[in-house]
């Protein structure tokens, strides 16, 4: 992605600072001005470009991986969930050191709303920096297992196969201290990841569930000054050609993706939960931590950095007529890397950052504070709360009937997703991802 660089010699910056309260009360201030000399080097910082290691070109078979992702059909599974409800499909969410009983993951983001859908493929890639071997597994819910005396549970599979149970016993669900994987998924799916205590699978660590990402009002800036959510989000067009048709204005046209994508690309799906348009703006490797002030502080205005270019526009419908690329749709998707920055903009006033995104893998950290209990077992645990009362009777049961069903494969969304094949690998070539 090719950045503009603009450099500029000393100047004077007008800062508005516009301060309120938080939590949906705002106190709305004297507006003030202030006048402050900028030193031309901090106008435009260097940066060390780079590429993280999940991206090397040594970590994958490019081409192989481009083929496969080319022929999961993107076009088809976007018409699907165009007719379905994108606002179906979860935000992301990531538990660590869960308490017992499980968090429910399967919830979706709204809980007004009991449609939990599946989304896109992508990719999760998630990195072992416990001080222990970690298994990497998920609970295959379409396989409700009734055993002779009545009681149900689901089967956990290797997330990397997805049929062999218990889930340690494929070599490759196995994440020793400081490896990492990249595992082929989609966005609605929830993973487990359990301390690996000797020869047994111990206690879940890490859930995690693979979805958007919430673009909130992190700030908590008084955006009532410039928003109002009545206000149509018009989009910039020029006239173009002989007939003077309308298209949108090239500096807000998004970049379509390249034939032959780098290891390992994350096809991250973004969700605007502010309430008011945003433009979002790529900043490359440059992470503005620290620049926009936090809500405790004075509500100032961050003037933008010469490594930020306009991506895309998440506007605030969420039942756009095309939630992939349309101006007013409230999700966006975009292929990007770990390592890459993302700066939210309020499209009235691009000097207010609402939030920063910066990609990253998900990282499994130690949980001291977590016995080897059965309770933190999806399955075990559904044993006990249908009546089972001696634990080691629990372990039994369980360890034999997952052994015996251990050819047992995905889930039935899964399936459905394999059915929607393209017409061919380059229909869809102008998707952005």
């Amino acid at each position: 992605m090719a950045m503009t660089h603009l450099r500029s010699q000393a100047k004077l910056l007008t800062f508005i600072l516009i301060c309120g309260a938080t939590f949906g009360i705002h106190n709305v201030r004297n507006i003030q001005t202030v006048i402050q000399p900028v030193d031309p080097a901090a106008d435009c910082p260097p940066v060390e470009d780079y590429t993280a290691e999940y991206h090397l070109d040594t970590v994958c078979n490019k081409r192989a991986q481009n083929t496969f992702q080319d022929s999961l059909g993107r076009g088809r599974i976007r018409e699907w969930l165009q007719q379905e409800g994108i606002y179906h499909v979860p935000n992301r969410r990531t538990h660590h050191c869960p308490p017992a009983p499980l968090i429910d993951m399967f919830q979706h983001f709204n809980s007004s709303d009991p449609t939990y859908l599946y989304g896109y493929p992508t990719m999760w890639i998630v990195h072992n920096t416990a001080k222990t071997p970690v298994v990497v597994s998920w609970v295959d819910r379409s396989k409700r297992i009734q055993t002779n005396d009545g009681i149900n549970y689901y089967q956990e599979v290797s997330a990397i196969d997805g049929k062999t149970s218990p889930a340690h016993h494929d070599p490759n669900a196995i994440l020793q201290p400081g490896q990492w994987r990249m595992i082929d998924t989609f966005d609605g799916h929830v993973f487990y990841v359990r301390r690996l205590d000797g020869s047994s699978m111990g206690p879940v660590v890490m859930q995690h569930r693979v979805g958007l990402i919430p673009v909130q009002n992190v700030f908590g800036h008084a955006l009532e000054q410039f928003c109002d959510p009545n206000d149509p989000d018009i989009e910039p067009t020029v006239e173009v050609g002989d007939d003077h048709h309308k298209e949108r204005a090239p500096e807000f046209k998004r970049s379509l993706r390249p034939p032959l994508r780098a290891c390992n690309t994350q096809d991250i799906g973004f969700r605007n939960l502010v309430g008011c348009p945003l433009n979002v703006y790529y900043s490359g490797t440059y992470n503005m931590t620290g620049s926009p002030r936090q809500a405790d502080e004075a509500c100032s205005l961050t003037q933008k950095s010469c490594h930020e270019e306009f991506k895309f526009h998440l506007g605030k419908n969420p039942y756009s007529d095309d939630f992939h690329w349309g101006w007013d749709s409230q999700t966006k998707f975009e292929g990007t890397f770990v390592g890459h920055n993302f700066v939210f903009r309020l499209q009235a006033n691009d000097h207010i950052v609402v939030d920063t995104v910066t990609v990253e893998p998900t990282y499994v950290l130690d949980c001291p504070n977590i016995p080897d209990s059965i309770y933190h077992d999806p399955y075990r645990k559904s044993l006990l709360d249908e009546g089972t009362t001696s634990v080691s009777d629990v372990d039994k049961m369980a360890t034999r009937r997952l052994a015996n069903d251990s050819t047992r494969l995905r889930t039935k969304k899964n399936a459905e997703m394999q059915v929607l094949t393209p017409k061919s690998d380059y229909e869809y070539d102008d998707e952005e991802f």
